[in-house]
This record gives structure tokens, sequence and C-alpha cells, in this order.
């Protein structure tokens, strides 16, 4: 009965003027009573870290008192300087993550890396004006026709690729899934030596973007690139020899092809990137030489 009397009190306003002024709890966070609009309350006093609150009961006040100093004793003296609200959710993290055993604060790096690297995304330049530019530097450079047309092709293949992407969002795996998979036509896949090339051209076109500064590595550094074996060298016997010569002499354009068919059969040079690119100005007529 005593003790059902005393709670009933408790929980009345105040009536009189001596505990007005009355502190009832001396430590942080106080309690002190007041009177607001003629009506007497106490009033728990969290600052300068938390807000005032008022309650009618003397009880409620001491409930919230030991809640701010249970939130100190949790987290620290950093528990007076976070809101009741971010008490809760630091409270959460440490749940979901106990089960890791990582704190909040790796968890908080964690996310802050992968926030920059998803700012970095957004503004990164896009893929198709990133190779429209590599591609117009050959232009500036003293690279042969071949080389300029090699190029330009490449940066069509790409641009048609990854165009619409990125170069943040082209990572090693994308890269090489792609080269790995490519069909010169639907179900024939690439020679060996036609992934080769692209993986190389590739790693180049990512080696200017870094020369350039709109991206930090190249993703294919370092991998190795896997080149077919060079098929053994075969050398044409006399019947063979005399075959090519004979079907160039015949050909239409024989003034052409002739010249062109003897070139490489005696001066050993390479139908495509040697012989391809010799003029008439390039041969001694005089010597025989070129």
């Amino acid at each position: 009965m005593i003790l059902a009397s005393m709670a009933s009190m408790a929980s009345k306003p105040l009536k009189t003027a001596k505990l007005k002024a009355g502190l009832y709890r001396e430590e942080w966070p106080r309690i002190r009573a007041v009177t607001i609009r003629g009506v007497d309350f106490f009033q728990c006093d969290g600052r300068p870290h938390y807000q005032r609150k008022t309650f009618s009961s003397l009880v409620d006040a001491r409930k919230q008192a030991e809640k701010w100093e249970s939130t100190r004793t949790r987290y620290g003296t950093a528990g007076r300087y976070i809101s009741e609200k971010d008490a809760s959710r630091f409270a959460e993290a440490l749940d979901l993550l106990a089960p890791y055993g990582v704190t909040v604060t790796d968890a908080a790096r964690y996310y802050a890396k992968h926030l920059d690297l998803e700012k970095l995304r957004a503004s990164s330049k896009p893929v198709a004006d990133a190779l429209l530019e590599w591609s117009q530097s050959y232009e500036t450079k003293d690279r042969d026709s071949r080389t300029l047309k090699e190029i330009k092709y490449m940066a069509g293949v790409f641009t048609r690729t990854f165009g619409g992407l990125k170069l943040n969002d082209l990572t090693a795996d994308l890269l090489l899934k792609w080269v790995d998979g490519y069909e010169t036509m639907p179900g024939k896949p690439a020679k060996p030596q036609t992934r080769a090339n692209f993986r190389t051209k590739l790693s180049q076109f990512l080696n200017f973007s870094k020369l350039k500064g709109w991206i930090e590595n190249n993703p294919l550094l370092g991998i190795k690139v896997e080149r077919p074996p060079r098929a053994s060298i075969e050398i044409f016997d006399v019947k063979q020899v005399l075959r090519i010569v004979e079907a160039a002499d015949r050909n239409k354009s024989r003034e052409i092809v002739l010249p062109y068919a003897v070139i490489c059969l005696f001066a050993g040079l390479r139908p495509n990137s040697e012989a391809e690119l010799l003029e008439w100005r390039d041969i001694n007529f005089s010597t025989g030489d070129t």
C-alpha cells in the first residue's frame, strides 16, 4: 500500500514551490524541477549533447537519464556526442557485423571506398570517346598506312562492343571473357592469333588511357598474352615456284602480279607487311636491289 501510494504521488505534477528549484540528479544528465505555464514538471537535461526533455513523472525522468547514461557506458565518452537515433543505428550495425568479426570502422571504410569508386565510375570518360582519341592519335604519328588501317579497324570493333560503357567499367574479367568468346561469324570462333591481337590492342588502348589520366591502372597489365605457336616454315620446291611464276605471268594484271610474285619469291619479302608496301621507286633497276 505504501509503495503504491508513493508511485501514485511520483506520477502527479508537483504541487510545492520547494521542488521548483530542487535538483534531483547532479551528475550528467541532470534532473531538476521546472514550472511551465503554471504546471510543474521534472526536466532531464542532456545538454550539450542531447535536448532537454520534460516529464510529469520523476520516474520517467530518471529512466531517460539512465538511458542516456547507458549510451555513454556502451559507447564510451563518444556516447555523449551521438543522438539516440544514431545510437540505435550503431547498435544495429554492431549486431549485423558481429557474425563476420569486423568493426563498424571496417564497414565504414569499406563502404566509403565503394562510394569513391561509384563516384569515379560516374565521372569516368566514355569508352567511345576514348577510342576515338586513341585512333586519331595514330594519324599524327609516323606510321604506315597498314598500321593506321589496323588501328581504325580495332577501334571500330571495340566501339561496337564497349562503346556504351565508361572506362572504369572495363574490368579484366569483362575484357578477357569477350576476347575468348569472340566469333568472326556466328558459330565460328576467332583464330588464336586473332584473339591474341585483340588482347594486345586492348592493352595498348588502356595504356593510352592511363597516360591520358582517364584511368588509374590498366586492368590487363601483367596478364600474359598466350600467343599460338608459330607455324613451321615451309620451303617451295622448284616445281611449286615454277607454277606460281607461270600463273602470275598468265594473269590479266601481269604487269603488277608478276613483279610482286617474283619479288616475294626471290627477294624473300613477306607478302603483306613488306612486299605490298614497295613502290617502283624503291627498286634500283641498275643493280636489281630493292
